[in-house]
């Protein structure tokens, strides 16, 4: 049996952001997939994201042919920005209508965290940007349920504010910025601006357009004023 096994960055983003170019790329030229689960966080995420795909398991199989994958593969491979999955309308129904409940139809969705999974400090979101700023706002962030299953609440937001992370992938893919007004807080993550770091690299496709497919509002700075 051809058999590879792929070990990417541990982040949920990265999951997200990777999985066009494992799908298109790696299990139609392998006969089986492994995609190697660093200490089992990701395989929540992987087993609802892979239910479309049938020549993948999680595991540390095919050790002698192991590669290693990062977010400048994904931006080079095939059909970047093209998530697909199986889609769940019951969880996905479940979210929004809690979500409804709680707070109505109308309301703004962020993504803010205080550190980011290396507990590097973050900066807030500015809420000064916000379209609608009498609207409820929705922190995604540590609420229940399974990330994809956040699709229909994204879809029906009247603005979404998020930092370059997870939730700006999922959305990038999910949400039709013509429809949704999209901001990205870039200023969130100040190391992304610190040209000896890798992640500096997505700050440079960003400029040359090649990182996001959708049409986003892109805010480079924080004001000094905060709510």
């Amino acid at each position: 049996m051809n058999a590879i096994r792929i070990v990417h960055a541990g982040g949920v983003g990265d999951g997200l952001m990777l999985s066009s170019v494992i799908k298109e790329k790696y299990c139609k030229e392998y006969d089986m997939v492994y995609l190697d689960v660093q200490q089992g966080r990701l395989l929540p995420l992987f087993k609802v994201l892979y239910n479309d795909t049938e020549n993948i398991q999680f595991g540390t199989g095919a050790k002698d042919n192991t590669i290693k994958l990062n977010f400048i593969d994904g931006v080079e491979g095939p059909n970047w920005r093209e998530l697909t999955w199986n889609r769940r309308p019951e969880e996905e129904d479940k979210l929004y209508e809690k979500l409804v409940e709680e707070h109505g139809e109308d309301y703004i969705i962020i993504h803010e965290r205080a550190h980011d999974n290396v507990f590097r400090k973050m900066s807030p979101i500015n809420q000064n940007y916000f379209e609608n700023p009498d609207l409820p706002v929705i922190n995604l962030d540590g609420r229940w349920g399974h990330i994809l299953d956040y699709t229909k609440v994204l879809q029906k937001a009247k603005e979404i504010h998020v930092y370059e992370g997870s939730f700006m992938n999922l959305v990038d893919s999910v949400v039709d910025g013509s429809q949704v007004p999209l901001y990205g807080h870039l200023y969130c993550k100040q190391h992304y601006f610190d040209p000896m770091m890798i992640h500096h690299q997505i700050i440079e496709y960003i400029k040359a357009g090649k990182w996001h497919k959708n049409k986003w509002n892109y805010l480079w700075e924080i004001s000094e004023t905060l709510i």
